[in-house]
């Protein structure tokens, strides 16, 4: 049995600006990434970008922070247990409040949980997120390596995925949304003029 409180393997940066809009949290990292030295190398990247230009979406890759709740390779790619979550909890918090980005995205149920604990939080929901020193509204969808596959146990199998890639698409028009909106609100926030706009 492998313990986060072990020796951990190589750590795997957070990738992108801490200027950002938009704060990507993953649950883990892949044995591609590992390898890489990145999160989001290879076709689960290429897909992300797909996403994030997709008609409707259209952020910048460049306001994008993407981190991962245990920012290290766990074995046979398995994802993270619920207690070493919760080891990782005060970090992922610290981590947040430092980039203070206008919107995360909590990809998959894991990441939803690292945020919120037990409470229920269902894919496609809003929830407000806070700390000491910030709130930000947070959004649960699936990450985009499920528009490419499905994991069974530690094995991958090739998967119809026509239906997520549409409930993604669905999913990144909304938080596109909600960027514009918090970008309207922090502007009234600097111009107290147009508070009442």
């Amino acid at each position: 049995m492998c313990s986060i409180g072990s020796k951990p393997p190589t750590y795997i940066p957070p990738k992108g600006s801490a200027d950002c809009e938009l704060a990507l949290v993953c649950d883990r990292v892949s044995g591609y990434e590992a390898t890489h030295g990145a999160l989001f190398a290879g076709i689960v990247g290429n897909m992300l970008e797909r996403i994030l230009g997709a008609p409707g979406v259209e952020i910048p890759f460049e306001r994008v922070y993407a981190t991962s709740v245990v920012p290290w390779r766990l074995p046979r790619d398995r994802f993270p247990r619920r207690h070493e979550i919760a080891s990782r909890r005060n970090a992922l918090t610290a981590e947040l409040e430092k980039v203070q980005p206008s919107v995360i995205v909590a990809l998959g149920g894991l990441s939803a949980y690292a945020l919120f604990a037990d409470r229920p939080f269902e894919p496609g929901e809003w929830r407000e997120w806070g700390s000491e020193a910030f709130t930000v509204p947070v959004y649960h969808t699936l990450h985009p390596r499920e528009a490419l596959w499905n994991h069974i146990d530690e094995g991958r199998f090739i998967a119809d995925t026509r239906s997520k890639k549409r409930r993604m698409w669905d999913d990144w028009r909304a938080i596109a949304e909600k960027l514009v909106e918090q970008r309207r609100l922090a502007h009234r926030f600097d111009d107290p003029s147009k508070e009442n706009q």
